[in-house]
């Protein structure tokens, strides 16, 4: 029997205890309801609502950066069509490769830091 699975009616009465709220109210708090109230933006419908229209505005983009005309570029690299968007993306992704090296090398802990 996981004792971290399986649990029995007592287990969770201790784990439902009540307590008070910053009010004096006394509050029912359970694993369960602290789970409960996530936000709409995990659900996947609501990802690709939001991820559409922002694809398309960059696509819109990108075509309208081929035709507006590079006369008055001041260094070559502007008169390249879609370099900037480009070296936008290159350097996001540098910036989180890195990052995440940085992180992971001097901010993270060993997982039994703390024992």
């Amino acid at each position: 029997m996981n004792p971290h699975t399986d649990q029995t009616s007592a287990t969770r009465k201790k784990e439902a205890a009540s307590t008070k709220g910053l009010d004096g109210v006394a509050v029912k708090v359970t694993k369960q309801s602290v789970h409960a109230g996530g936000s709409d933006l995990v659900k996947p419908e609501q990802i690709q609502k939001i991820k559409t229209p922002l694809i398309a505005a960059l696509v819109l983009l990108a075509v309208v950066d081929i035709f507006v005309h590079g006369d008055h570029a001041t260094f070559i690299w502007d008169s390249i069509p879609g370099f900037s968007a480009v070296y936008g993306l290159i350097t996001t992704v540098l910036i989180i490769v890195v990052s995440k090296f940085l992180g992971h090398a001097f901010l993270m802990k060993p997982e039994d830091y703390y024992d």
